[in-house]
């Protein structure tokens, strides 16, 4: 009678160390979940960020190539132009691009037709 008693007595110590043991793997794989949740989070926010990015740098283009698309500059064509340069580069627009678009901005009254002509081409490979 005494092993049974004894089994009895030890059988709440044996579930008492399951629980502790399974509470530790649940508490793991929680932790995992959530770290993984977070990164999936990170991961999205940061490939928001940068679609943003693109747009805005897309549209800059795009508002800077419509006034060459006939190859020629008229006053109010530069000034657009020039208005734009600073958000272009502030948006990351490739450094070639904004030399062509400041050669563009900066020409005064005579915008030399190889700057424009430049500019259409840079416009053309980037659509």
């Amino acid at each position: 009678m005494r092993p049974r008693l004894a089994a009895l007595a030890l059988a709440p110590l044996f579930s008492a160390v399951l629980f502790v043991s399974g509470c530790g793997q649940v508490e793991q794989t929680a932790s995992e979940a959530a770290n993984d949740l977070a990164q999936a989070g990170q991961d999205a926010a940061s490939q928001a960020a940068s679609d943003i990015a693109q747009a805005g740098k897309d549209e800059l283009m795009r508002q800077a190539c419509r006034p060459v698309q006939d190859g020629t500059i008229s006053a109010s064509d530069q000034e657009l132009i020039s208005g734009l340069l600073a958000g272009a580069e502030a948006a990351g627009v490739r450094s070639e691009v904004i030399a062509q678009v400041e050669q563009v901005a900066q020409a005064g009254g005579q915008v030399p037709a190889n700057g424009v002509k430049a500019l259409q081409d840079t416009c053309s490979s980037a659509k």
